[in-house]
């Protein structure tokens, strides 16, 4: 028998008229609002992957966004924040794992996950519930949420020049997807935002930027939005606010970040933006950021 793991967008789930019989929504916050005639209607497709479930189907959900739908099978809640009866939760520094009438086991420590961020202990806990529900022994859930390291172009360290880290986390198409980057180092962030606009707001990342960045670099088509909630954040929080600069193209959102990040410091592409403005997808534009990286690298050793 044949399992099967995929991770669906709002496009593919939006004309599905089945649902799996684990399926996971790990949240909504506005994305796709240029395709999408309302948020809404977003919703809506994403809730497809739980809609024609039956009694016995499992519905992975997040305890902070339940949402108003309510899936025609079992829920099993995962959380970050509360403690619960039955699920998959965090509690203290232990990642714990649930099934209804039974007591609680220990996934692992949050010092064990090698990803960094709150959201990855979120994720870890919905994929171990996924897993868990479809049979897997507790041993092997164990084993990869303490040796899985990410893949490309999620928060990946592509190198360090200089005293600075650089990392890709080209994936991060909407604002929400960068606050949570964001939240994820202590280290003094340059960030890199700036893209295709998908006419979602940038107010709540404007404020988080405006709070925690000293230094932002903007480029392609929402640069100038992005400017401006960070702005708008700066005048109401009545602080210094970060370092702007405006960059005409790739390259030299890279190259100026690289220049004004102090050793120590990290330089972060999170863009909060899809990339078609400027490149075929999120895939093609990491590649480009770790070229360039490499580049400064080089140079950096022949200098």
């Amino acid at each position: 028998e044949a399992r099967v793991v995929l991770e669906l967008s709002s496009f593919q789930l939006q004309t599905l008229d089945r649902s799996p019989w684990i399926g996971a929504l790990l949240n909504i916050s506005p994305n796709h609002l240029d395709i999408h005639a309302s948020l809404e209607e977003y919703k809506a497709a994403k809730e497809n992957i739980l809609r024609f479930q039956g009694r016995d189907d499992w519905a992975v959900l997040n305890y902070r966004w339940p949402g108003e739908f309510e899936p025609p099978g079992q829920v099993c809640y995962f959380s970050g924040s509360t403690p619960l009866p039955e699920g998959a939760w965090l509690e203290g520094d232990r990642l714990y794992f649930a099934r209804p009438g039974q007591a609680p086991q220990e996934i692992c420590r949050r010092d064990e996950i090698q990803l960094p961020g709150q959201h990855n202990v979120e994720n870890v806990l919905a994929a171990a519930a996924c897993a868990l529900l479809a049979g897997a022994g507790m041993a092997a859930v164990q084993a990869v949420a303490t040796t899985f390291t990410g893949v490309e172009h999620r928060l990946e360290l592509v190198a360090e020049v200089g005293g600075v880290r650089f990392i890709n986390d080209s994936i991060a198409t909407t604002p929400d997807r960068t606050a949570a980057a964001l939240d994820a180092f202590t280290h003094e962030v340059t960030l890199i935002a700036g893209g295709y606009d998908k006419l979602i707001p940038f107010d709540q990342l404007g404020e988080l930027i405006a709070r925690r960045v000293p230094r932002l670099v903007t480029l392609g088509a929402t640069a100038e939005k992005i400017e401006a909630a960070v702005a708008a954040a700066v005048r109401a929080q009545k602080g210094a606010g970060p370092a702007v600069y405006r960059a005409g193209d790739f390259e030299q959102a890279v190259r100026q970040a690289a220049a004004v990040t102090p050793p120590g410091g990290v330089v972060l592409l999170s863009p909060a933006c899809a990339s078609y403005d400027m490149f075929p997808n999120f895939a093609a534009r990491g590649q480009r950021f770790r070229e360039i990286v490499q580049e400064l690298s080089q140079e950096e050793n022949a200098g």
